[in-house]
This record gives structure tokens, C-alpha cells and sequence, in this order.
């Protein structure tokens, strides 16, 4: 049996689209110590906790998929419990980030003058918060 861990470390919102208010989230967690990075696409049309949801459980069913071993001779060793210290605390964290993230981008879409042409448009891309 396997007992996996989850921290998530730190999100990191990528290539907003201002048409739809899509954008990528780079997800970077450990599982058990042990550091990997993921990708999800989002659009800003749902509530942030279940957005905050949606990316807790993609996370978890990754790392469940990437751990399953099919190969097992044991019934024990094919179980894979995957968990998170506090759940609710976590997709607390995560809500938080899609708030924060859609504040910045009402700010980003409310300037009403530039001090360039070239930052004119320019995106609100690069924004982060570490997670734990």
C-alpha cells in the first residue's frame, strides 16, 4: 500500500486570454518530498471554490494515475491512498489565489492610460502565490 502526501508549494497564473478570461495554472507540489509541476486550464466563468476544487482533485487524480501499479501480485500493494494535510485548508489557499488572481486582472483591465505603447498591452501573465 501506498501512502502519498501532497503539498502544493506555489500557482502561478500564464497566458491570460482577455477575450475569454482563460488562463493557465502551473501547479508546483511535492509528493512525499519529492517535487513535481503540472498544468491545468481555467476559465474565469465558475466560483472560485469550485475552481479551487477542480484543481485539487486534478491534482490528486494525477498523482493517483502516476502511482497505480498495475503489476502488483498483492491486493495490498495496488491500494494507493493519495491525500493532503488539511483538505478544506488547502482549497481555502487555492480559492484564495483564483480571488486574487481576478482582482489583479479587474486592475489590469481598469488602467485607463499606459506609459507606453509597447506596455499598452502587455498581460497580466506571471502572477504567483506560494501556497505553503
Amino acid at each position: 500500500m501506498k501512502n502519498l502526501l501532497i503539498e502544493i508549494k506555489e500557482l502561478k497564473a500564464m497566458n491570460y486570454s482577455r477575450t475569454d478570461d482563460s488562463f493557465d495554472v502551473v501547479i508546483n507540489f511535492d509528493v512525499n518530498g519529492e517535487r513535481f509541476t503540472l498544468n491545468k486550464f481555467f476559465k474565469m466563468d465558475k466560483k472560485y471554490e469550485l475552481m479551487s476544487l477542480e484543481l485539487v482533485n486534478f491534482v490528486k487524480e494525477h498523482v493517483k494515475s502516476k502511482n497505480k501499479s498495475s503489476l502488483a501480485d498483492d491486493f495490498l500493494d495496488s491500494i494507493v491512498v493519495v491525500r493532503y494535510n488539511d483538505m478544506e485548508e488547502v482549497q481555502e489557499k487555492v480559492a484564495s489565489f483564483f480571488k486574487r488572481f481576478k482582482d489583479h486582472i479587474n486592475n489590469y483591465k481598469s488602467k485607463r492610460y499606459t506609459e507606453g505603447f509597447l506596455t499598452k498591452y502587455s498581460t497580466p501573465d506571471g502572477f504567483s502565490m506560494k501556497i505553503n
